[in-house]
């Protein structure tokens, strides 16, 4: 049973736009609803671009910081400063919204460092042979 769910969430991984594709579909037959489908689909595809991305910074850049460490910083840090931004605005931090900022934030993001990873990772396999 572990195997199988390992090999699923390896191939789900390796292709998240593909998983992207797949969970809005069917949420968006289900629910009918355009928006809360897209929403659902980032939420759920950003679990599969941390892993992706931080295996492609590694293979790619091959640098001494491991990917995922600084994909979690990059997650912490972006908590702290939008925290403390929601702090001073109202005067109390909405950590469900929080929460929900960041990882909308950090979909966008690592969507934008998986298609340049990929570039570069496409061109360094070019170069090597």
């Amino acid at each position: 049973m572990m195997e199988w769910l390992k090999s699923i969430y390896a191939l789900l991984s390796v292709l998240p736009f593909f998983t992207f594709f797949i969970l809005y579909f069917i949420h968006r037959i289900i629910h009918r609803n355009q928006k809360k489908a897209i929403q659902f689909a980032m939420d759920i595809s950003t679990f599969f671009l941390i892993a992706c991305v931080s295996a492609m910074y590694d293979i790619v850049v091959a640098s001494t910081v491991n990917g995922f460490a600084l994909i979690l910083l990059f997650l912490v840090l972006a908590s702290a400063l939008i925290g403390n931004a929601q702090n001073r605005l109202k005067g109390k931090v909405d950590a469900k919204r929080l929460v929900r900022v960041v990882w909308r934030l950090s979909f966008v993001l690592l969507s934008s460092s998986y298609l340049l990873l990929f570039i570069a990772g496409l061109i360094k396999f070019y170069r090597m042979g």
